[in-house]
């Protein structure tokens, strides 16, 4: 570096100063080292710091993402148990709200047709032994619901089907499903029940319990009664619509005559 200078009696003079460039050179790589430095342990505690939020959150994404593949397939799906205040937590709040209104009938709280129909197929698909799958199901038909609304009004009538799906589910516990398939019928589900015998014991304890008077808002005691038909999959048919037209030809002799009927068709 050189700088001139003019002294008092106007005489010029240059002032050099020199410097070692490996000086020069090394305050600047000096400099850009630390930078350097500084630059990867912020990416690497950014790194760190991701790292952890994934594993932190991770677990529960994954619980999502195989609800959703359950929600697909027709697998049953289990409670998924995430408890958290951030937007994960409301995403897991929001998707189990819009499964039960996917799965479940509104007013009942049990399963609906598509969730039964949704199930039996998985079931199905997934068995282990594909040529032994089996099960029965159980078609129930109130016998006086009409009646129920007619003298008690509608809203008397929806107490009455959310207390006969209690009654269902209480007397299977954990035999099967206990769907409502719309109006004042309900499916009973019964996985690898393949004879009759068995099926018809169960239905008997659903008559037995369908048919017990049931307490009105009022004070009054109604007997609403019902008729429960049977069918076995594969016997009576391949599919669940199959079985329901073995049902309904079933249905007319069980209205006609009561009690619970399984493989007893109209002559």
């Amino acid at each position: 570096m050189a700088q001139i200078y003019r002294d008092a009696a106007g005489l010029d003079w240059v002032a050099v100063v020199a410097l070692p460039r490996s000086d020069f050179s090394g305050a600047i790589n000096s400099g850009v080292y630390k930078s350097l430095y500084l630059g990867l342990l912020v990416i690497l505690l950014a790194l760190l710091f991701g790292y952890a939020i994934l594993r932190w959150a991770l677990p529960d994404i994954r619980k999502l993402t195989l609800a959703v593949r359950s929600i697909g397939s027709g697998r049953p799906l289990e409670k998924l148990n995430i408890d958290r205040k951030d937007e994960i937590g409301e995403l897991a709040e929001s998707f189990q709200e819009m499964e039960r209104h996917l799965r479940t009938d509104r007013l009942t709280s049990l399963l609906n047709r598509d969730s039964l129909i949704a199930q039996i197929e998985f079931r199905r698909r997934t068995d282990v032994e594909p040529h032994l799958f089996r099960f029965a199901v159980l078609f129930v038909d109130l016998d006086k619901f009409k009646q129920v609304n007619d003298e008690y009004g509608h809203d008397e009538g929806d107490r009455v089907l959310i207390e006969v799906g209690l009654r269902l589910q209480n007397v299977l516990r954990k035999e099967g499903e206990v769907p409502r398939f719309g109006g004042d019928e309900f499916i009973v589900y019964l996985p690898g029940v393949a004879d009759e015998e068995s099926a018809l014991a169960i239905s008997e304890k659903i008559y037995a319990v369908l048919n017990k008077p049931i307490l009105m808002s009022n004070g009054e005691y109604f007997q609403v009664g019902a008729s429960i038909v049977g069918a076995l999959y594969p016997a009576d048919g391949l599919d669940l619509e199959a079985l329901l037209k073995v049902a309904d030809k079933r249905m007319y002799s069980v209205k006609k005559f009561g009690g619970p009927a399984f493989s007893v068709d109209p002559e």
